[in-house]
């Protein structure tokens, strides 16, 4: 069966930000030490990125314990090698079409959260003429940002458990481009993070004021 344009792993959120369940033929000691340098991780703030830095390097992992910051750079290390002459397209057996309806819900699912996001930030932004409202709207605002953060994480998962689960899958230039799309999610989860901290310093100091 020919594949559609783009595809994605079925792999649901287990631990409390999101576990996937791909395989992989590299050990994390023998994918460390192939790898000495990390660009993704460099191009992240200091002191703004820390928290999420530490999520994708430490906490959130695929069941063969590799994180997700180790993941991206293996694939990262792994499409530069690749033949740019790589032009033929595959045919997908069924269960890799399935995976990428699957992955196309986590997608779809992405954008619905983001635009929850939106809607709950600029209400939490209108409630400030509204001081009996300020702190419900901040609070449904974190939960809306939380949301966020958790399908750009299961977006991001997806796709790269796709690649790691099936590393031929794509030609050269639709494996950049997919490996484009995952990154993409992964900046989408860490401008959540950034979103979370705002709104959690923010009803600290709402907490503060009412102590006072």
């Amino acid at each position: 069966m020919s594949r559609p344009q783009s595809a994605g792993s079925d792999r649901s959120t287990k631990s409390n930000v999101s576990n996937g369940s791909a395989k992989s033929n590299l050990s994390n000691g023998s994918a460390k030490s192939t790898i000495s340098d990390d660009s993704y991780l460099n191009s992240l703030r200091e002191g703004m990125d820390d928290q999420f830095k530490q999520m994708i390097q430490e906490t959130i992992r695929f069941d063969d314990n590799r994180s997700l910051a180790m993941e991206r750079k293996i694939q990262s290390h792994n499409a530069k090698k690749r033949r740019p002459d790589d032009t033929k397209e595959r045919d997908w057996p069924l269960p890799m079409v399935d995976e990428y309806k699957n992955y196309k819900a986590k997608v779809v699912a992405l954008k619905k959260a983001k635009l929850g996001q939106k809607e709950s930030t600029a209400r939490a932004k209108q409630a400030r003429y509204h001081p009996e409202m300020k702190k419900e709207a901040r609070l449904l605002a974190l939960r809306d940002d939380e949301k966020w953060f958790k399908a750009a994480i299961d977006a991001a998962m997806a796709r790269f458990g796709f690649m790691k689960k099936y590393p031929d899958a794509f030609n050269t230039k639709s494996n950049k481009n997919h490996l484009i799309a995952a990154t993409d999610n992964l900046n989408s989860a860490r401008r959540a993070v950034e979103e979370i901290i705002e709104q959690k310093r923010r009803l600290t100091g709402f907490d503060e004021q009412a102590a006072s």
